[in-house]
């Protein structure tokens, strides 16, 4: 009967619940009241709801992202990769105040902190920091290292000439990040592209570099580096408004930019200059022509297949062993040369002519005269 009972029972609903809790910390860089303590606990008593703050998080993080940089993935040893670059990055930004967009910032402060971010002549001088190994890639597994990783950052922008542009903060920090890894820099009112065309083997996308005039911010620039059929670099180059450009040694008359991407191809000169050259005004580049001497043009080199196929697989393009192959030969050889030197020894211990074999060595034993 109770087995019926049970088997006949009415089956009960199964409901799922999820639960999901929240927390807003507030982190005070030196110690503060009991008074300071409550008034920070009455901010967050009328604070916004979380919607909105999502999305000022989201507004906050988008304009901190409006310079970006992207370089497509290699197996190649030693070569730095997305995931570390957008790490620091994110690393480099979350340890900065954003002055311009901070609740209570008003117009004249920020209008200020921008007329003297754009004042950035010469930032970012020096090459491209895509380099690898180095001190500004290094590991963050402690927190002493991390506040490190920040602090050399810093410094490298400040003696490259981007103390202007950090005045905004992480906004400008990131501007400056991303000028860093382009060899990007301004210089009288136009912008340069000072990459090293042997570097130039893996694509890269960059985006969101202003270019100033006297008037102002004139538009940001989009630039893709890309490969031919035949390895060799060229620019695809999109702006935000118009602006004009000119490859390696601008010998060739500017192009005018726009949304549509323009291809410009990647020249190297004797001796070195910039590789590509963007301004507000046609005439600007074509006065900077004349203040460019070179004395050889020509187009960057293809790159050859070996270092294509590295960069895509972690091996060579005409193949070759693998490591662990290599490793058993090189085993291999130590213990051959090991076991020569044990025979060595032993005739060398024995000090007579007599063969190592034990059956010989026995047999010609018994005929040596006593």
């Amino acid at each position: 009967m109770w087995l019926d009972l049970l088997k006949n029972r009415p089956k009960i609903p199964q409901f799922s619940r999820e639960e999901s809790l929240r927390f807003t910390c507030s982190i005070v860089a030196k110690p503060t009241s009991e008074e300071a303590s409550r008034d920070a606990i009455r901010l967050f008593q009328s604070a916004k709801n979380t919607k909105n703050l999502d999305l000022e998080h989201y507004e906050g993080w988008s304009k901190m992202h409006t310079a970006s940089f992207s370089v497509s993935s290699s197996k190649a040893p030693n070569t730095l990769n997305g995931d570390r670059i957008n790490a620091t990055k994110y690393i480099l930004l979350s340890n900065l105040r954003a002055p311009t967009i901070e609740q209570g910032a008003t117009p004249e402060s920020v209008k200020a902190l921008e007329t003297l971010a754009r004042k950035s002549e010469l930032c970012y001088t020096g090459h491209s920091n895509l380099f690898y190994p180095s001190r500004l890639w290094t590991d963050w597994d402690t927190p002493s290292k991390l506040i490190e990783l920040v602090s050399t950052w810093i410094v490298t922008f400040q003696k490259r000439g981007c103390s202007n542009l950090l005045s905004t903060g992480a906004i400008g920090a990131s501007q400056a990040f991303v000028q860093s890894l382009t060899a990007a820099s301004y210089h009288d009112s136009h912008l340069e592209i000072a990459l090293d065309a042997h570097d130039l083997h893996r694509e890269m996308h960059f985006d969101g570099i202003p270019v100033h005039s006297n008037m102002g911010t004139v538009g940001t620039i989009r630039v893709d580096i890309k490969l031919d059929q035949e390895n060799r670099p060229y620019f695809m180059v999109s702006s935000s408004h118009q602006l004009f450009a000119c490859d390696g040694g601008c010998l060739d008359s500017p192009v005018s930019l726009g949304a549509t991407p323009t291809q410009l191809p990647v020249k190297v000169t004797k001796p070195v200059t910039s590789l590509l050259y963007i301004a507000p005004s046609r005439r600007h580049l074509e006065l900077l022509k004349s203040a460019i001497h070179v004395s050889e043009v020509g187009s960057a080199p293809a790159h050859e297949e070996d270092v294509i196929e590295m960069h895509r697989s972690g091996e060579t393009a005409s193949g070759g062993l693998p490591t662990a192959v290599w490793v058993l030969i090189v085993f291999i050889i130590i213990a051959f040369h090991l076991f020569l030197a044990k025979i060595f020894w032993s005739e060398f211990r024995k000090g007579d002519m007599t063969p190592y074999n034990p059956y010989l060595r026995n047999r010609y034993s018994s005929l040596r005269p006593h």
